[in-house]
């Protein structure tokens, strides 16, 4: 008997359960036909008009994970939000919409105004909802609509740019084209990058017709991963006559390890009064970007100069040094004057590498030796993404007659690695013969420094530098080092 009431409960288990399936079927069914039938279309808009669309089961589930319609919303309540994102929902029966302003984490519909607490579920789920219609359309490389707004878009990449800091320029003719082309997309060789083909492909649309009527814009910019895109979303003449630039970042979701590079062509309206004279303002994730100079004059008259990311990357290790260093009161001249300038800045470092010296603002520090030693390298590591007037030749000629050479920035790098922080003060009355011969030469200096690694003895200009062990085996090892790219005679 109690067999009997057992099997009579598991077949009313199984009956159950096969009629809640057979329920939740036809109920998902149902579903899937109210959605055929309405064929609903989900389109966000971002703040500034720009706007992608999704149709059918996609729009449904959309608008599903988003929760937009499970929030708890207040009638009578107005909302004075900033424009922010719009959510619209349209199918054949009905049309639904929602502003969504994520800074306030506030969400206004027809039904009301909900308020999400910025770590709760509901407040993640819309965040999350907003970054994967991005990364689609990142991903599926979707140019979005901008014409609305006075300008279009092409985000072509061109290889890898470790230039984070984006620059603008205007071109007005195709000489300037042909030119902004030469200058990024050929090397000193004359031969092309990899990437010049997609370059010439996105501009072949603007002709001598095209630079009659207006302007054409371009943006390059760097990025640390493929991972993180940007887009412009504003390009607009503000109060002060400046042709504002506003660009905000696309996070795709997860992480690489590869620098991207990318170049925006941004083509503005023939109805939008931009001559190219106009001074332009770049404002990236909500900061107005800042492209400084820097300049770089050595004791010798030498001057080096770089801008956007390597004056900033300069500042950053000399500034990292003022911090390291012990305060003091050295009065001793300077062997390089840094000079950062900007709309926003106007800074001046003083460096003496050899007595390890660092002066800026009243503030004066020493550095240790390793401390020098790390600032030289920095500062010569440097020295190869900057411009300078001459072009040195470095020679280094051992005693059996062999001899490597370097032109160029490379050539001042090697002489700064290997003798900027020597302090040539002592007087040479010693009689030893050289090791290495290390000649710099250019059009305005012929300087000759003699290297003996075994006496622990560099001379240069009747003036000579005892070298302890440690010394001695760094300056072996810098010789190593450069051995290793510079070339064979």
């Amino acid at each position: 008997m109690k067999n009997r009431k057992k099997i009579g409960i598991i077949v009313s288990c199984l009956v159950g359960l096969l009629c809640l399936g057979l329920l939740v079927f036809f109920a998902h069914r149902k579903l899937e036909q109210e959605q055929e039938v309405e064929n609903p279309i989900f389109t966000m808009y971002w703040p500034n008009g720009t706007h992608l669309s999704f149709e059918g089961k996609d729009a449904w589930e959309l608008k599903n994970a988003m929760g937009l319609d499970s929030l708890s919303y207040k009638k009578n309540k107005v909302c004075k939000c900033e424009p922010g994102y719009t959510i619209e929902i349209k199918t054949r029966f009905r049309e639904q919409q929602y502003e969504i302003h994520l800074e306030e984490g506030i969400v206004c519909a027809k039904k009301g105004q909900a308020h999400l607490e910025k770590d709760s579920l509901e407040y993640e789920a819309i965040q999350e909802g907003i970054m994967a219609l991005r990364y689609h359309a990142k991903m599926n490389d979707m140019q979005l609509d901008t014409s609305h707004l006075g300008f279009s878009v092409q985000y072509v990449y061109t290889g890898s740019n470790s230039e984070y800091i984006p620059t603008a320029t205007y071109i007005r003719s195709l000489e300037e084209l042909q030119q902004y082309f030469n200058e990024n997309m050929v090397n000193e060789d004359g031969e092309e990058h990899p990437y010049a083909e997609r370059f010439r492909t996105a501009t072949q649309s603007f002709d001598e017709e095209y630079f009659k009527k207006q302007v054409l814009v371009i943006v390059e910019k760097g990025e640390g991963s493929g991972s993180v895109r940007h887009d412009v979303t504003r390009v607009f003449k503000n109060q002060d006559g400046e042709l504002e630039i506003v660009i905000e970042e696309v996070f795709l979701g997860f992480g690489t390890a590869d620098v991207a590079g990318w170049h925006f062509f941004i083509e503005i309206a023939e109805d939008v009064n931009v001559t190219g004279d106009e001074k332009i303002k770049i404002v990236l994730d909500g900061e107005v970007v800042e492209n400084p100079v820097v300049t770089m004059k050595c004791s010798d008259g030498t001057t080096f100069v770089g801008d956007g990311s390597i004056a900033f990357s300069i500042k950053n290790v000399i500034s990292n040094y003022l911090i390291k260093g012990n305060e003091n009161n050295c009065t001793c001249l300077p062997e390089y004057i840094v000079t950062i300038e900007s709309d926003m800045r106007h800074e001046v470092y003083e460096i003496n590498l050899s007595q390890g010296c660092v002066h800026y603002d009243g503030k004066s520090v020493s550095l240790e030796n390793w401390q020098k030693r790390d600032l030289v390298h920095s500062i010569a590591e440097r020295m190869d993404e900057m411009e300078m007037p001459e072009n040195p030749v470095a020679i280094m000629k051992y005693l059996d007659g062999t001899t490597y050479f370097c032109k160029g920035v490379r050539a001042f790098e090697l002489k700064t690695s290997l003798f900027g922080v020597l302090d040539f003060s002592k007087e040479d009355t010693s009689n030893w013969s050289p090791e290495y011969v290390v000649t710099i030469e250019s059009d305005v200096r012929h300087e000759v420094y003699e290297i003996n690694l075994t006496e622990g003895c560099v001379r240069y200009d009747g003036k000579m530098v005892l070298l302890n062990e440690e010394e001695k085996r760094i300056m072996e090892e810098e010789i190593d080092y450069y051995l290793s790219y510079v070339k064979k005679k």
